[in-house]
């Protein structure tokens, strides 16, 4: 295809991400000079087939189609740059891709939608902020979505899966039975097409580049998807090399199960963050009961959720994918929402429709000391004097002290914050400004007189 097809952000020190504009398919992305996904060296780069690897966009459905082509038609359409690549203050750099009904697209599916992305490279991250929207007066649609990602590996029979125990799975490979997974790691050795539902808000998969853990998180898209071809069917692509399938797996997010409904115009926005619970606020809270510190660690999340709002205006679902050497001394816990807050609800300020599914966020770290660098930065959300008494009948008192003083801040964060506040604070600057001149010009004229 011709350069003009093909969208870089440089981020400098070697780490940049490629955006092949047929189907928005991220086609490469490198840290420190190192890839991160899969793309077969038989894929095709002609314009009309979809590109094998990388991270593929599934819209308006998933799998066969009896009115187009599998997968829908989002990853064999060009998509617009609406954005071209800029650099933000903090160094990232930003790019905004977009999608519109056509002829093309209304031959087998005769709607009209809008699809927008937001992508963001950062130094060790990866961000997409995803929205669809729907700007027919009177009719509704039904739609899956899905990332369709390539996650490139060594050897993915070492490769281990969690956040799928319990989970029910329908199983391709077997005619669409229906299981429950009992394993707590998930290992493949065969041919695998399973279709998780309701699962965990995050996975990680060991073994993945250079023997690092990759590490999933989402928000909003109940379904997990993991799919190799293995030998047989490797060997049944046109696109795929015989003897690439140990080097890939695919463990794709999105909404597939069943279809999202998205009503005319509707308006719909929320906010999400990946945030991880540094160990020493663990390490605080290990002495005093369950409930109180589960309280805590709510609060602080929801001061992390706060910190990062203005990165995620226009997100809708989240997936976070961080790597991390397994020199790390342990996986740190991550908080995500599971639903918009009263407080998050009056931060709300939608500029167009979005389905629950529609809007995407990805982060792909590769930071080889994630917990040790978040401890040493000092900060994890709780004061440094507030440690848990000795005496057990003070705890209680202690932890709704803690309790009460996270309260406090949050709330009065949230309310220094708001318009009507913003504009007191305004108005009062201007009366100070006004009687500071006022002053100053009267001890003028009075010591000329």
């Amino acid at each position: 295809m011709a350069a003009t097809s093909v969208v870089v952000l440089d981020r400098g020190n070697n780490t940049t991400c490629t955006i092949n504009l047929h189907g928005a398919t991220v086609v490469s992305w490198r840290v420190n000079n190192q890839e991160q996904l899969f793309v077969s060296k038989q894929a095709k780069f002609d314009g009309k087939e979809p590109i094998r690897g990388g991270i593929p966009f599934v819209f308006p459905q998933f799998g066969p189609w009896p009115f187009g082509p599998q997968h829908g038609f989002a990853r064999i359409t060009r998509w617009n740059l609406e954005k071209a690549p800029e650099r933000l203050q903090s160094g990232d750099v930003e790019a905004i891709f977009s999608l519109m009904d056509s002829d093309f697209s209304r031959s087998s599916w005769n709607y009209q939608f809008r699809l927008t992305y937001r992508l963001i490279l950062r130094e060790k991250e990866l961000h997409f902020n995803i929205a669809v929207y729907n700007p027919s007066k009177e009719l509704t649609f039904s739609f899956n979505m899905l990332l369709h990602t390539y996650f490139k590996v060594p050897d993915v029979r070492r490769c281990q899966i969690t956040g799928l125990q319990g989970c029910t799975f329908v199983d391709k490979t077997r005619d669409g039975s229906i299981y429950q997974e009992a394993r707590d790691v998930v290992t493949i050795n065969e041919w695998t097409d399973r279709i998780y539902q309701n699962t965990s808000q995050e996975h990680i998969i060991t073994n993945v580049v250079s023997g690092r853990k990759m590490r999933i998180q989402k928000y909003n898209f109940p379904d997990t998807v993991v799919w190799n071809p293995w030998l047989d069917r490797a060997k049944d692509m046109s696109d795929f090399g015989d003897d690439e399938y140990p080097n890939m797996v695919c463990v794709e997010s999105g909404h597939v199960s069943s279809p999202v409904i998205l009503l005319p115009e509707n308006q719909k926005e929320a906010f999400f963050d990946k945030n991880t619970c540094e160990p020493e606020l663990i390490d605080a809270l290990k002495d005093i009961p369950k409930n109180y510190a589960n309280q805590i660690i709510d609060l602080v999340k929801q001061q992390h959720v706060e910190q990062n709002l203005n990165h995620l205006k226009k997100s809708e679902n989240l997936i976070d994918f961080s790597s991390f050497n397994e020199e790390a001394n342990e996986i740190t816990p991550s908080f995500m929402e599971s639903s918009a807050t009263p407080n998050q609800k009056l931060r709300r300020r939608s500029t167009f429709s979005m389905s629950p599914s529609q809007s995407l966020y990805y982060s792909l770290t590769s930071d080889n000391k994630l917990g040790v660098l978040q401890k040493k930065n000092g900060y994890c959300g709780c004061h440094r004097e507030l440690f848990p008494p000795k005496n057990d009948s003070l705890k209680k008192e202690w932890a709704a002290s803690v309790i009460g003083a996270h309260v406090k801040r949050f709330l009065t964060r949230r309310l220094l914050k708001t318009e009507k506040v913003q504009a007191l604070v305004a108005t009062v600057k201007g009366v100070l400004v006004c009687a500071v001149e006022l002053h100053c010009s009267l001890c003028l004229s009075h010591c000329i007189f």
